[in-house]
């Protein structure tokens, strides 16, 4: 077990141990006995880098809108990407489903090996997708999650995800949200399972995709152009294909000398106040990810002084995709209660941006709100306090801070007026502040945490030569695509900066041209892109 103190430094972002590390930190070492005081410390998180080593297989069901309003580029676009993902996403142990609805619902391919024939099998379905008529959305996503979910156990671990593409509202079956929700739980019933959902356009309901996808510790890309629907899929897909540990749960345990009184940002948590546990469920872990849990401390005041002791002790516990075994990393939080709080402790920067990464976060959900409610103006000025608020920290020009920043300050042009927010606003309000409270990148926000996997799907994407679409009018400009693809596999100018560390002096996003990382086309696909 590793015994970390108060003063301990922020890890590197690269993890080379292969062995997901857990460490702890304190806003305050020492704090005076004669007061009880409230404090932040952090639990952070490495994954290791996926190893050389086959992957876990994957076991995805997509899920297809073919209502009247996929009609044209958008239905051609997506026909185009699944295509990518038979020829060149999935290797041959991995399993493909196909559903596909309008009105009504049809599985076009049940659960098949991505093998030879398999493929084959899959390609026809793509290619006999087509346009009908209106979105019964809870009829296709039951139907695919039970798909994925009630095949026959086979005894073999795997990622398991369902990928849900639409352009609409919900206007047949189950429409409302909070029904769409509870069906979708009473199927996947606590079983191990990713609903990553994809809105194309300014008329889906947005509220319902990202709650869909946020139940399950899943992604919502919003997808203003038809054009960005490959990038988004291969930001997706690299995430699936880099899980390096399975259904992550922190357990935070307090003592006589600290209670945790809240975990803040999104994960789901359950508190026990009678063992003083508090219970983090934060889902797979993808190669190279980070994840700070932000806490808020309770200490009591004690009678006497007492030197550095145990306050919260912090337990990750997760599946090894490598090893195929439980694994489990310890780690203790220790605070001094000297007579007097010392007056030079040193500043943990590290606390510093993962407050400002939760209450930028937060900000963004607030202004959505606030916009959703009627009172547009209300959410702008939000925005703008939060961006002016995190401008004053001492972390305000590291690489992450700065990032923050510059995605609420794209977001601002989004509450322009009514038009512009219910166009985009909203939908890319809540796919940023998704992506941050999880600090994991969509397609075309929070970059910063784009890592060496999704990076190089999105190469990958690039790289390979799409296929054509069967309509001649499919609206794929072949160079077009890669050149825009090929742009979203450079990493941010920031990334090679180091991580948000607070490490260097001032940055900004536009100081630094971007490098390509080291890709991993070739642990994916094989020598050069092939498998």
């Amino acid at each position: 077990m590793q015994t970390a103190t108060a003063m301990d430094v922020t890890p590197a972002t690269v993890n080379q141990t292969g062995e997901v590390l857990l460490t702890m930190s304190a806003e305050a070492p020492s704090l005076t006995h004669k007061e009880a005081a409230a404090s932040l410390a952090l639990a952070s998180i490495i994954a290791p880098e996926a190893p050389d080593s086959a992957r876990q297989p994957l076991e995805v069901v997509v899920v297809a809108d073919r209502s009247g309003s996929m009609a044209g580029e958008k239905m051609n676009k997506m026909k185009t990407t699944l295509k990518f993902l038979v020829e060149k996403g999935l290797q041959s142990g991995d399993t493909l489903g196909l559903v596909a609805f309008d009105n009504t619902v049809d599985t076009r391919l049940p659960l098949t090996k991505m093998d030879g024939a398999g493929r084959k099998k899959a390609l026809d379905a793509i290619a006999q997708l087509n346009v009908g008529g209106t979105t019964n959305l809870s009829g296709g996503l039951l139907q695919g999650c039970d798909l994925l979910l009630n095949k026959p156990e086979t005894g073999a671990t795997a990622t398991r995800a369902v990928l849900l593409f639409t352009d609409g509202m919900a206007n047949a079956g189950i429409q409302d949200t909070p029904g769409i929700l509870a069906a979708s739980a009473g199927v996947i019933a606590g079983r191990s399972c990713s609903l990553f959902t994809f809105g194309f356009g300014s008329d889906h309901n947005e509220e319902c995709l990202r709650a869909l996808a946020e139940s399950t510790s899943g992604l919502y890309y919003f997808i203003e152009k038809s054009e960005d629907i490959p990038t988004a899929f291969a930001d997706c897909l690299g995430g699936l294909v880099s899980v390096v540990a399975q259904n992550a749960t922190l357990v935070l345990e307090g003592s006589d000398a600290a209670t945790v009184a809240k975990v803040h940002g999104s994960y789901k948590t359950e508190a026990d106040a009678a063992t003083k546990r508090t219970t983090v469920s934060l889902g797979d872990l993808y190669s190279e990810d980070e994840k700070d849990v932000l806490i808020a401390l309770e200490l009591p005041a004690l009678p006497t002084a007492a030197a550095a002791a145990p306050a919260v002790r912090a337990t990750l516990r997760y599946f090894n995709v490598a090893t195929a075994k439980m694994e489990e990393r310890s780690t203790v939080l220790e605070i001094a209660r000297p007579e007097a709080t010392p007056t030079a402790q040193p500043l943990n920067l590290k606390i510093d941006e993962q407050r400002n990464r939760v209450a930028l976060a937060e900000a963004m959900e607030s202004a959505s709100r606030a916009a959703d409610g009627g009172r547009l103006a209300e959410g702008r000025e939000l925005l703008q306090a939060a961006v002016a608020a995190a401008a004053r920290t001492p972390s305000a020009a590291t690489p992450l801070v700065s990032a923050l920043r510059g995605d609420c300050e794209k977001l601002l042009s989004g509450y322009a007026d009514e038009a512009e927010y219910g166009r985009w606003g909203s939908k890319m309000s809540k796919a940023s502040a998704m992506s941050h409270m999880q600090q994991r990148s969509n397609h075309s926000s929070a970059q910063v945490y784009a890592k060496k996997g999704k990076m190089s799907m999105r190469r990958a994407m690039a790289e390979q030569s799409l296929p054509e679409s069967d309509d001649e009018d499919s609206g794929c400009e072949g160079p077009a695509v890669m050149q825009q693809l090929a742009a979203f596999s450079a990493p941010p100018a920031l990334q090679k900066q180091g991580s948000a560390s607070g490490v260097g002096g001032p940055m900004r996003l536009a100081a630094a041209s971007p490098e390509r990382r080291p890709s991993l086309t070739e642990k994916i696909f094989g020598k050069k892109g092939k498998k």
